[in-house]
């Protein structure tokens, strides 16, 4: 990552620019966000609104094309985090993606070693996350990174498209 880019914690005021990012990566997810519950605008601001999620936000100064239309956008990536989730020691991690013209960077990597860090500062020791089964490249990413399956939903996305959970304990 460049010294130009940034990564913060989001606030209120972010909440256009964090849906209109989901937006532009909501076909990256199956099902898409847009059509589950709530949608994305939903998901965004119950997220916002608890005391206990956020979203860290890497971005820069210039903004980037958006290739799914004319505006410009500065969010390269988005993790969206829950601390307490089913115990206090456990955070869920609800959301991650990467601009599309910025991935393969690295990117992903920092902000998990970020959210970790972060963490264990506020002594939450265990990290999950879920993906679905056919979707190699995040099971990949989450393996590399110490994560291991804990639970498995079977067919839960689709015939043979399973809900996989993964959980990382944090040193």
């Amino acid at each position: 990552m460049g010294s130009d880019l940034t990564i913060r914690e989001a606030d209120l005021s972010d909440h256009h620019p964090i849906c209109k990012f989901i937006e532009l990566v909501d076909a990256d997810f199956f099902p898409l966000l847009s059509v589950r519950p709530d949608g994305i605008v939903g998901r965004v601001k119950r997220s916002l609104a608890k005391s206990d999620s956020n979203y860290l936000i890497v971005e820069t100064g210039a903004s980037i094309p958006n290739t799914s239309n004319d505006d410009d956008e500065s969010i390269l990536a988005l993790l969206g985090y829950e601390k307490f989730w089913k115990g206090v020691n456990n955070a869920y991690i609800s959301f991650i993606a990467v601009h599309p013209d910025r991935r393969n960077m690295g990117i992903s990597s920092v902000l998990m070693r970020m959210i970790e860090s972060k963490m264990r500062l506020e002594d939450i020791r265990h990290m999950y996350i879920c993906t679905w089964s056919t979707n190699k490249p995040a099971v990949q990413f989450y393996e590399k990174r110490g994560f291991n399956v804990f639970h498995v939903i079977k067919d839960a996305r689709g015939v043979g498209i399973d809900t996989v959970f993964y959980r990382r304990d944090i040193q």
